[in-house]
């Protein structure tokens, strides 16, 4: 195979978010690895931010882009883990769709349709799967130290305003292992903004979330 037919329009829209997706993935590992806790907040941030977005939207519109999201994994695994994923899935089953199609089919015009197909239907399963193993794997990992009925009593950082309908808090054990919790206040108590500290009340297993109320000891 000639390297220079990879510069064609028809690989090239695979071959490049591929590329970006490669980029992405090694520049999180990078500043993980070297900014400890503070990155892998941030990114928990975001991830919160857009899990409690799909939340919202999918309670309010039966479904619709928030369900989609979720389903695909978005607010359940690292949203740079997710997105990567999501463009390698697309690149990798894109690149060799084109290839195999090209085989039977001259014009790239005829054959594009059905490689873009291919490619988007595979991307999507390949970021499942991906969010999947990882919102199996990691909370095992987050949870080695401390158990989550053990956080009971704990005072965590709201990243995500907390509400009846659910929010999102950080607790660090004293392993400074970092604990991404799913809270709500009770029926008739008041919102807890972001970036409030609060105490982590009764645990349902049932629903995995923390009954949440503000912290005597906080000085916002």
């Amino acid at each position: 195979m000639n390297a220079t037919i990879l510069l064609n329009w028809y690989y090239l829209i695979f071959l490049l978010p591929a590329g970006v997706a490669v980029v992405l993935l090694l520049l999180s590992t990078v500043m993980s690895v070297g900014d400890g806790g503070a990155d892998a907040e941030t990114d928990a941030d975001v991830d919160a931010d857009v899990e409690a977005d799909a939340d919202g939207e999918s309670e309010s519109e039966g479904g619709g882009l928030g369900g989609a999201l979720g389903w695909i994994g978005v607010g359940h695994a690292p949203l740079t883990l997710v997105m990567g994923s999501l463009l390698l899935g697309w690149g990798f089953t894109g690149f060799w769709a084109v290839r195999l199609l090209s085989m039977k089919i001259e014009s790239p015009g005829a054959f594009i349709g059905p490689a873009v197909l291919i490619a988007a239907v595979f991307a999507v399963l390949i970021a499942r799967a991906v969010a999947k193993i990882s919102a199996y794997i990691v909370p095992k990992i987050q949870t080695a130290a401390v158990s989550r009925e053990s956080l009971v009593g704990q005072e965590a950082s709201v990243v995500y305003p907390v509400s009846v309908n659910g929010g999102r808090a950080f607790y660090y054990d004293s392993n400074a292992v970092l604990h991404d919790v799913t809270c709500r206040v009770r029926p008739g108590e008041p919102e807890i903004g972001k970036g409030r500290k609060v105490i982590l009340g009764a645990y349902d297993e049932a629903t995995g979330r923390f009954y949440a109320e503000p912290s005597p000891f906080d000085q916002g």
